[in-house]
């Protein structure tokens, strides 16, 4: 697919930047990753982001807005945007996609532009996030991903990114799309409920939105 992208993958695992953008990259595209703007701090991995132009989110300052106008313009640009729609890592006890942010949601409204919904599944094996697990570092590991059609947002794309209840059933519509890449890739059913990280428990879908 040419032009203005949104890739939105589910969010597993220190790995993910490295999967999606091998993926990204090997099929054509060049990944422009949104990621937290602290990581740009960082010695080493500072620098390779500077240096492969990502995007810093900036979140709860009053720049925040600053990493959508950035990603906006990459867009417009007929770029490939990786947007992690959870903004973490997942919480849910057995690693299924939890609620989303917005991000994801309101640059396709603004925009226009496709969101395709992307599940990967293997990495959290080699690089457990959190520490709950060691990490496999020594044999092989399977790591696969999963992309689905775009996410049907026709009929909200006009109402655009100022009616809220567009913005919240895009998220829920970006979120059940990746899921159901994920599902496919684990060959098993996600659970009828989503994983709220602020109420710590699973809630029904239809309000799952960050």
């Amino acid at each position: 697919m040419s032009g203005g992208v949104i890739i939105a993958p589910n969010h597993i695992s220190n790995l993910d930047w490295l999967v999606i953008g091998h993926f990204l990259s090997y099929s054509g595209r060049w990944p422009y990753s949104m990621a937290r703007d602290n990581l740009f701090d960082k010695p080493v991995l500072g620098r390779i982001l500077k240096s492969l132009d990502q995007i810093p989110v900036m979140r709860g300052s009053s720049r925040a807005g600053d990493s959508l106008s950035a990603a906006q313009a990459r867009l417009e640009a007929g770029c490939a945007v990786v947007i992690y729609p959870e903004g973490t890592f997942t919480y849910d006890p057995e690693q299924w996609p939890m609620a989303g942010h917005t991000g994801a949601a309101r640059l396709a409204l603004r925009t226009g532009v496709p969101v395709i919904p992307v599940g990967q599944w293997g990495g959290s094996v080699v690089l457990p996030p959190r520490g709950i697990a060691k990490p496999k570092l020594i044999g092989r590991t399977d790591v696969s991903v999963h992309v689905g059609t775009p996410v049907e947002l026709g009929d909200l794309i006009g109402r655009g990114e100022g009616d809220r209840h567009a913005v919240h059933d895009a998220t829920v519509r970006i979120m059940n799309a990746i899921t159901h890449q994920v599902a496919s890739l684990r060959g098993c059913p996600a659970p009828e409920l989503r994983w709220h990280p602020g109420r710590k428990q699973r809630i029904d879908l239809s309000h799952a939105v960050l």
